[in-house]
């Protein structure tokens, strides 16, 4: 009897399920695919107000209403340090992640943080898609995911509640870091680097009593870090931090061919230079608005910025040697000098504001 009773009510909901699917194939109505993007930033920043946004509207208009993206902001769906493996394992159909905070190492991409001579994240985006193009080793660390973009961060800066003349100004005293890379060079420098989210530091800096902060400018319109207790920026250029946004294979191969072609075409380099463009743009704005505010910018020579990558360089290098160890690749040198080779070709080829 209740295998009867079972059986009827099986038979009854496919019954009442039959008359939607029917009216569907007799309109023929096209499958909407809708892709939920957990975010790096929240959706106030720049790049996303400014691309990413637009660059999902887009999407939407051109496959006319067949592939919607909805933005959620950092710690929405997912914590950020999970955005690598949630994608990978199709627990998120799409993410943006700051390379240095996923749970899996993606320790090739770790080369960007090595301080180089670039000054702006035009300039450094476009040296990493260079790297990816030429280096098996950063491709295989996204094989597993559809990759849509790859930039970095505008370069880190120090901002303190004291005057930094020279590098030895920062012994003992306490900076925030967003990353243990960062920290790794402060604290050479001799600081003691306190490693915490950027969302956090408003609080930090009165519970920790912190001295100061490496952030890039775009970060101080976002997380109130505008009211961070600062009065002086050093712009030294501490280094970049590598991001990627990417889909999960399996989401990406279920959408037609014609949505694949058309998120192609707005996807790869050309998305990625147009976040470092709003990155820079903000940067500059953020550093403008903040200097009429009186924040006071130290600025550096040619001399003073080669004193400091040589101070700062090889903890970085060490650091970043020993993520490759971990993952088991042993060419980091060699991966090291290639983003260096590649680092000269790129050096003053983007102007900020300019729209190149």
């Amino acid at each position: 009897m209740k295998h009867l009773l079972y059986f009827c009510s099986v038979f009854l909901a496919a019954s009442l399920c039959m008359p939607s699917y029917a009216m569907c194939a007799a309109t023929n109505s096209p499958q909407v695919y809708r892709l939920s993007l957990t975010g790096s930033y929240p959706d106030s920043h720049p790049a996303v107000a400014g691309v990413l946004l637009p660059w999902a509207r887009e999407i939407d208009e051109k496959t006319n209403g067949r592939v919607i993206i909805t933005y959620y902001n950092p710690d929405t769906l997912f914590p950020e340090s999970m955005h690598f493996e949630a994608v990978r394992k199709g627990n998120a159909a799409m993410a943006h992640q700051l390379c240095g905070l996923s749970k899996n190492s993606l320790a090739v991409s770790g080369v960007m943080r090595v301080p180089s001579a670039l000054n702006a994240s035009q300039e450094a985006s476009a040296a990493l898609w260079r790297l990816y193009r030429n280096s098996p080793e950063l491709q295989n660390e996204y094989a597993d995911i559809k990759l849509l973009a790859l930039h970095t961060t505008a370069p880190l800066q120090l901002h303190t509640n004291f005057p930094v003349k020279k590098i030895s100004d920062l012994k003992n005293k306490k900076i925030l870091c967003p990353d243990n890379d960062t920290a790794a060079m402060l604290g050479a420098c001799g600081a003691i680097a306190l490693v915490t989210p950027m969302r956090e530091w408003q609080q930090d800096f009165a519970s920790l009593s912190a001295d100061g902060a490496a952030a890039p400018f775009d970060m101080f319109g976002v997380y109130n870090l505008a009211r961070l207790p600062v009065t002086y920026s050093r712009q030294v250029d501490l280094s970049v931090m590598p991001c990627w946004l990417g889909m999960n294979k399996n989401e990406w191969e279920a959408l037609p061919r014609d949505c694949r072609q058309i998120i192609e075409a707005a996807s790869g380099e050309k998305l990625s230079l147009k976040i470092a463009q709003a990155l820079d743009n903000a940067c500059k704005n953020t550093q403008n608005t903040l200097a009429q505010n009186g924040l006071r910018m130290q600025k550096q020579d040619a001399a003073e910025a080669e004193e400091w990558r040589l101070a700062l360089e090889p903890a970085a290098k060490e650091a970043w040697l020993a993520q490759m160890k971990s993952a088991n690749i042993d060419n980091g040198e060699k991966i090291l000098e290639r983003a260096r080779r590649i680092y000269k070709t790129v050096g003053s080829t983007y102007i900020v504001g300019d729209g190149s």
